[in-house]
């Protein structure tokens, strides 16, 4: 099997509330695939601090990623994921944005950037796809929210539970996490009870 040299990512942190967390959660996620991330910072309102942190990036890594960079809300979405704007810096390394709230930056980086990711380390781009599953919520996932999510069973039998980090404490680690969750409208109407979701498991996407 030959050995191919680690994907390297410059993750562009936005300073603005959230992103710090969200940052650390996708770096955890990008390295528990075989990524190496290196991580620099950006004042919101100061174009040229990005951009040199872009220009930086751009000389040593395959991919960058900017946390924070547009609003949570920005952009056209997919199955309840909104898809981060993709862009290239000194034309050949790929950009992506990514919100700066953490649940919506880690649906978005294991759905959108993974992907990617896989591809540039020579691997099949999608190992498996989203599941359905029934919200057993104690508060239901609502439609095109973005939840962690703990799970059980397998098959028809999958059970998800949205699971909240308490008030002001952002979840900074992967540790206890089953997967993500989203409610898909469409999806939802097939079933009277309107408690199906869709479950991305992360042992499968971050393997």
């Amino acid at each position: 099997m030959p050995v191919r040299a680690p994907v390297r990512c410059g993750i562009v942190v936005i300073r603005k509330a959230q992103s710090e967390a969200s940052a650390l959660l996708v770096q955890t996620a990008f390295e528990q695939i075989g990524g190496q991330a290196f991580r620099a910072w950006a004042d919101g309102d100061d174009a040229k601090q990005e951009t040199s942190a872009l220009q930086m990036f751009s000389k040593f890594c395959d991919l960058i990623l900017v946390v924070g960079a547009r609003d949570d809300g920005a952009g056209d979405c997919a199955g309840g994921l909104c898809i981060p704007r993709v862009f290239t810096v000194a034309e050949s390394c790929v950009c992506v944005d990514l919100p700066a709230e953490p649940q919506a930056a880690l649906g978005s980086f294991v759905s959108f950037v993974v992907p990617l990711v896989r591809r540039l380390q020579g691997r099949p781009a999608l190992p498996a796809p989203p599941r359905r599953a029934i919200d057993e919520s104690s508060t239901p996932i609502c439609d095109g929210e973005i939840m962690w999510a703990s799970a059980r069973g397998e098959g028809a039998s999958l059970r998800v539970r949205a699971r909240q980090p308490l008030p002001g404490h952002e979840l900074q680690s992967l540790a206890g996490i089953s997967g993500i969750a989203w409610k898909v409208q469409d999806i939802a109407a097939q079933r009277a009870e309107n408690a199906v979701a869709l479950f991305l498991p992360l042992h499968e996407w971050l393997d």
